[in-house]
């Protein structure tokens, strides 16, 4: 009888204990996010059970014993007991950064939403307490309070994963096509191979700075993401300009016979196309990289080397810098194509109504070879591009459909496919 009296007193005794440490697991502060809450172990406590904290009085019921700290992404990590009171909620707070300027970012926040609450800026998210801190910054002569936020860690997609793959399988058949080119003087004399050659450059070296920062899991420095990002904006500016000229050199020489002209006469007209194909990038690189740093509002800066290696999509200043000027070129390249699709099929028409010679017969076979290339060379480079800008402009979410996937790989085996062709 004894021996079950003692068992029963255990077992009673175990349950006691497990309730009182359920009572602390799971009654935290009701309607209290940890964010709003203090240590009070070094506090004054009172007779009433209330807690001096700073000047401010915490009742009991604002109280409670906590076993976790929660950090800036929400993440719990476990600590010893100790009794935090939310003081939050009786006055105004906000927390103030411990290493000012180290592995923080500037949050640029719009303004105050509601219960210290903060709008960031360039991606319209709200920061509760939790995820920011204060800090004195120097701003003319004189200090002002900052807010600053942790890093955010963003995990690669798997398409982000899958376009990388098929980038890094198709840039050696850009080069190769590169030195193709390069090495046969048949293909290297011909002005619109030279133009091609640039064009294919451009898009390898561009598309060399993107495999580089996708495949790196740590991320760059802001200066080398600045020069990395900035690389690639220019290089993929020079693809889109060379298209152009591709396309432009071809329109001409559907309406004007190139093929007699002297070689000194070829030179000059390649050395316009490289100063317009060359030169425009570079000053709207210049402006784009000065404007990233001057004092404009965030919203109409590019973002890179500030929270990416590349633009800012998220927001509509990459149409002003990348998306805007390259779409007017995708349509000025569809309507020099059809105005030569147009040209071709109207002589092709006449010559047959003319002459049946051998030689017109000859002239039609190389138009219609010149009209197939112009065709491939526009599907493979121009609308794989179009589709590219399609997925911007209906934002994030319509990107993430199966049929853009297959666009975004189409468009990073660019290479691949040229090659083949």
């Amino acid at each position: 009888m004894m021996i079950k009296l003692h068992v029963h007193t255990f077992f009673l005794l175990y349950i006691v204990i497990y309730l009182m440490n359920s009572h602390y697991v799971l009654s935290n502060i009701p309607n209290c996010p940890f964010g709003d809450t203090v240590e009070l172990t070094d506090a004054h406590r009172l007779d009433n059970g209330s807690y001096r904290y700073e000047g401010v009085l915490v009742p009991p019921h604002l109280i409670d014993h906590y076993d976790y700290i929660e950090l800036y992404n929400g993440e719990q990590h476990d600590v010893p007991w100790h009794l935090r009171g939310c003081v939050c909620q009786i006055k105004n707070c906000f927390k103030l950064c411990c290493t000012p300027g180290k592995a923080l970012y500037n949050t640029n926040p719009m303004g105050n939403c509601e219960n210290g609450t903060l709008l960031r800026e360039y991606d319209k998210a709200k920061l509760t307490r939790r995820d920011y801190c204060m800090t004195a910054i120097s701003i003319n002569e004189t200090f002002q309070l900052q807010p600053y936020n942790c890093p955010i860690i963003e995990t690669t997609s798997s398409t982000v994963k899958v376009n990388t793959t098929v980038m890094l399988i198709s840039l050696p058949f850009l080069f190769l096509t590169i030195l193709t080119y390069w090495a046969i003087p048949e293909l290297y004399n011909i002005l619109h191979n030279k133009c091609l050659i640039c064009y294919l450059f451009s898009l390898a070296i561009a598309n060399t700075m993107i495999i580089s920062v996708n495949m790196r899991a740590d991320g760059y420095k802001t200066v080398t993401c600045t020069i990395i990002g900035s690389v690639a904006y220019f290089f993929y500016l020079g693809a889109f300009f060379w298209l152009n000229v591709i396309c432009f050199d071809i329109w001409v020489a559907f309406c004007r016979d190139l093929k007699n002209l002297p070689q000194n006469s070829k030179c000059k007209i390649f050395l316009k196309y490289s100063l317009y194909a060359w030169g425009l990038p570079t000053c709207m690189t210049v402006v784009t990289i000065a404007l990233q740093f001057s004092n404009i509002p965030n919203q109409f800066k590019s973002g890179i080397g500030y929270s990416h290696c590349w633009l800012q999509i998220e927001g509509w200043s990459a149409m002003m810098y990348f998306h805007g000027p390259c779409l007017l070129l995708i349509t000025i390249n569809t309507i020099m194509f059809c105005l030569s699709v147009r040209k071709i099929y109207s002589d092709r028409k006449q010559f047959r109504d003319i002459s049946r010679s051998a030689d017109s017969a000859r002239y039609l076979k190389s138009q219609e070879h010149s009209v197939w290339l112009f065709f491939r060379l526009f599907v493979v480079m121009g609308v794989s591009w179009i589709l590219e800008m399609i997925g911007y402009l209906l934002g994030r979410e319509q990107n993430d459909s199966l049929f853009f996937k297959v666009a975004d790989g189409f468009n990073a085996s660019q290479g691949l496919i040229i090659f083949c062709l």
